[in-house]
């Protein structure tokens, strides 16, 4: 039973933290960072939540060998690329390909997160980046809300495209001012 409550208590403060992070505005730290080292921090920290022994995910990156560092928060844009990585495995209880491509053009840097996964109905589309809207049982709804804020502060933009059965593909859209190679 203490079991129990203990572990109630704890999905009690994820969600009240998960909750303070959207309703309250975190100040920006941006600093010159590799965009590429924080994906592949995010992609490290969503493998070491699978199960012992899960070869069924294969998580692979591509990226851009000319985009440098530029000017953002990384330890915000971590936790966008975590959350999208996440919910890309998420969808695919029984395993798939999750990918994350990068590719620079001028003044940005797109970032596409792409899962083999079930993909979202096209009513739910709409409504995937507003507070508190989840299709997962034991969701709360604010992952996707907080991932589009995060990318809002940085004067960025993300879109989604999706088909039922195919997977799903999220684009995050960064300007790169402040590049340095």
């Amino acid at each position: 039973m203490a079991a129990l409550m203990a572990g109630e208590v704890d999905r009690m403060n994820a969600l009240v933290t998960r909750f303070l992070e959207f309703a309250r505005p975190s100040p920006l730290r941006r600093a010159s960072a590799d965009l590429h080292g924080v994906i592949s921090g995010a992609l490290d920290q969503v493998r070491r939540g699978l199960p012992p022994g899960q070869d069924s995910y294969r998580l692979e990156t591509e990226f851009d060998p000319l985009l440098g560092k530029f000017n953002f928060d990384p330890e915000l844009m971590e936790r966008v690329f975590f959350n999208l990585a996440l919910n890309g495995v998420q969808a695919m209880p029984g395993g798939g390909q999750l990918r994350i491509r990068t590719r620079l053009r001028p003044g940005f840097v797109d970032a596409e997160v792409s899962d083999s996964g079930g993909g979202i109905a096209s009513e739910n589309m709409e409504s995937i980046f507003n507070p508190f809207f989840t299709t997962k049982p034991d969701g709360v709804g604010l992952g996707l809300a907080i991932v589009s804020k995060i990318v809002d502060d940085h004067r960025g933009k993300i879109a989604v495209a999706s088909e039922v059965g195919r997977g799903t593909c999220f684009t995050v859209t960064l300007p790169v001012e402040g590049t340095t190679r």
